[in-house]
């Protein structure tokens, strides 16, 4: 017999394995995370940083900025471990944030102070950015349309910080206090006052952040840009008025006119 006609000659060989490729779930996989998924983790996280320094520089706590925070940090880290569940909980809390968009689009319409401008440029953008990299992701479109999207939101953010720059530059000097007047400071909360009816107050934001001097139940509504200070008339009748500013999520500006 010979050694072609042995049966273990006609035996069929093995293929060799293909080499397998890298799954992108895999958190032991370093390197393969689907390049939306690292569109959204970067987005994600410039939005908290800027919500962390803008709720640091109004010295509050409890807002509604913090929860979202602490949620969008908790879908950043779920990307690692599980990318499907940290993208949804990031697509679902940025669409629950992009609710108060008309808060958002009215800082951006205002740019009187930079990190005001800043923080709704990211809240807004960084946000829809967010869920367009979630449908991407989902989509499975592919690697370069990833690439140019994180460039054209780099270049985005670039130019919000110099136009915040330049805003803050030009927005320079205030309207003095005169004599004979009443003045309230306003920095991260407004102080009660007492002034005489047909007296004048003299309202000076020293925040980095736009208010209203807004007293309930009368006419009084006045706009304070970024450090900026206003002189009003305050011909009202003798009593006790409250005192808010009705920009959204400033409920913690609030104060009592007292009038005499």
């Amino acid at each position: 017999m010979s050694l072609s006609d042995h049966p273990a000659a006609h035996a069929s060989t093995p293929d060799p394995p293909s080499p397998r490729s890298p799954d992108r779930t895999d958190p032991s996989s370093r390197g393969t995370m689907d390049p939306w998924v690292r569109v959204a983790a970067w987005s994600a996280g410039v939005v908290v940083f800027i919500d962390v320094v803008f709720l640091a520089l109004i010295q509050v706590i409890a807002h509604p900025l913090t929860v979202f925070a602490a949620i969008t940090l908790a879908g950043v880290a779920l990307l690692r471990w599980r990318p499907r569940i940290g993208m949804w909980l990031l697509v679902i809390v940025s669409l629950v944030a992009l609710t108060d968009v008309g808060s958002l689009l009215t800082h951006l319409a205002f740019p009187t102070s930079g990190i005001d401008f800043v923080h709704a440029f990211v809240g807004l953008f960084g946000r829809l950015l967010v869920v367009a990299a979630g449908i991407a992701a989902w989509r499975r479109l592919g690697e370069a349309a990833a690439r140019r999207t994180g460039t054209v939101a780099v270049g985005l953010l670039g130019a919000a910080v110099l136009l915040a720059t330049g805003t803050s530059l030009l927005s320079s000097g205030q309207e003095p206090a005169e004599r004979d007047t009443v003045t309230v400071i306003a920095e991260g909360a407004f102080e009660d006052a007492l002034v005489a009816s047909g007296g004048t107050l003299y309202v000076d934001n020293q925040d980095l952040f736009r208010h209203t001097y807004t007293v309930v139940g009368t006419d009084i509504d006045v706009h304070l840009d970024a450090r900026q200070g206003e002189r009003i008339d305050i011909d009202l009748d003798p009593g006790v008025y409250e005192v808010i500013c009705v920009i959204p999520h400033h409920d913690f500006m609030d104060a009592t006119l007292t009038v005499q």
